[in-house]
Parts: C-alpha cells; sequence; structure tokens
C-alpha cells in the first residue's frame, strides 16, 4: 500500500507575561491544510488495513510556571 507525498502543516503562536514570564497564552493548531493520509497501513493475504490521519484541530491554551 503507498501514498503519494504529502505535507502537514502544524502551527503554535504564544504570548508569555507576568514576572519572570510565569504566565503563557498561546493558540495552536495541527493539520490545518486537512490533509487526509494513514498514520500507519499494513498488508497481509487476508487484505490491507490502516488508520486515518487525524482531522484538523485546533484550540488555545493557558500555561502557568511556579
Amino acid at each position: 500500500m503507498t501514498e503519494p507525498a504529502y505535507d502537514v502543516v502544524n502551527a503554535q503562536i504564544g504570548y508569555a507575561f507576568g514576572p519572570d514570564e510565569q504566565f503563557r497564552f498561546r493558540i495552536w493548531g495541527r493539520n490545518l491544510t486537512d490533509e487526509v493520509y494513514h498514520t500507519y497501513a499494513i498488508e497481509s493475504a487476508l487484505g490491507n488495513a490502516g488508520s486515518p490521519s487525524p482531522p484538523m484541530t485546533y484550540g488555545a491554551a493557558f500555561d502557568f510556571k511556579f
């Protein structure tokens, strides 16, 4: 089982603030082009199996250190 070449675009941007940059807010995204590919594929005499890639995901996070 072969697949054509593909590109996966991930991104993250954040802003740190507070004393010693103790707090950080960030937004992130994975597979931003919503590329469809298999994370693994297995070929056997009984048939082929594989797992599709995760779809585009995104979110926000607030981090802190103490």
